[in-house]
């Protein structure tokens, strides 16, 4: 039933999204079943907030473009996916605004181009690829994967890690992460030409791994 229902919304989302003329399309169902968010989009301002409740909501607003920028929100067993397509033959800019509210432990794997990405409260796994924008937020996942070519990533860990990992590759970008004082690192694994500051403290049985490829970047690992 779940599936049907986000199916027919996702459709809807495409017809609407016909229009030149700025448009906003707000999902509202429940997150049963659902435990990964995937998130493909190109230019615009993304916001994925979590919650206590069982219930997905969705806010897609087309600032900019034709028949051709659309946003699919459409389930694949549990997962939920969520892209904006826009045809490289259109002659407008296809710019698309989303917020986002989904259960806290909700995995993230999100391919944001040239997006600014907002994220508050979520604890699940988070896997990114920026291609030039800006990370910023509150999380407190145990596996963390970024990749940055140029921008910048401002992370705040909202728990102790004590067993998990961070893998970072910058190429030109700034990324500055912050975690509670409990928070303990296994040395750093450093590779490329890029700076490191790390001012937490190191213990070689830490179970907290971070690895990080900086070509020409700065990576900043500091306590609350």
């Amino acid at each position: 039933m779940l599936k049907s229902t986000i199916a027919m919304l996702a459709v809807s989302v495409c017809i609407f999204s016909g229009s030149v003329q700025a448009e906003t399309t707000n999902l509202d169902f429940k997150a049963e079943g659902i435990n990964v968010l995937n998130i493909k989009h190109n230019q615009g301002r993304i916001s994925i907030t979590g919650s206590d409740g069982d219930t997905i909501k969705i806010s897609i607003d087309k600032v900019k473009g034709g028949s051709s920028c659309q946003t699919n929100v459409v389930p694949k067993g549990v997962e939920l996916n969520v892209e904006t397509e826009h045809s490289i033959f259109s002659s407008f800019t296809c710019e698309v605004d989303l917020e986002i509210s989904v259960p806290k432990n909700v995995a993230l794997n999100a391919d944001v181009g040239a997006s600014t990405l907002h994220i508050n409260d979520i604890l699940g796994n988070i896997k990114i690829n920026v291609g030039a924008g800006q990370i910023e937020g509150k999380i407190g996942a145990k596996e963390t994967s970024i990749k940055l070519g140029a921008g910048q990533v401002n992370l705040v860990w909202v728990r102790p890690i004590t067993n998990g990992s961070i893998d970072l590759s910058v190429g030109s970008g700034v990324v500055n992460m912050l975690f509670p004082k409990e928070s303990v690192i296994n040395p750093v694994v450093m590779r490329g030409f890029g700076n490191i500051t790390n001012e937490l403290k190191v213990d070689r049985q830490s179970a907290f791994k971070i690895n990080a490829n900086v070509g020409f970047g700065t990576v900043s690992l500091k306590y609350l």
